[in-house]
């Protein structure tokens, strides 16, 4: 990725706490347009958590996702709706 380019996905500082404990902690992660990733690790270690989040199904803890531009975490509900 040049320097001008924004990432398709970007996520900083991401945590979501689920019953008093953390489920899901991502400090930093770019993936660029075109660019493929896999996301693997054992049941309960976040995937699907990771998924929603980005989808704009669940909203964290703290942090932030940038889809495409797109601040998906800030998003209001009909926002997210749309999205």
């Amino acid at each position: 990725m040049s320097a001008g380019d924004s990432p398709m996905l970007e996520i900083r500082g991401l945590r979501h706490d689920y019953a008093g404990r953390t489920v899901l902690s991502v400090p930093a992660w770019d993936v660029a347009r075109g660019d493929a990733s896999l996301v693997l690790g054992p049941s309960g270690s976040g995937k699907t958590t990771l998924l929603n989040v980005i989808a704009g199904l669940a909203t964290p803890t703290a942090g932030t996702v940038r889809v495409a531009g797109a601040d998906a975490t800030s998003m209001a509900p009909a926002q997210r709706d749309a999205y």
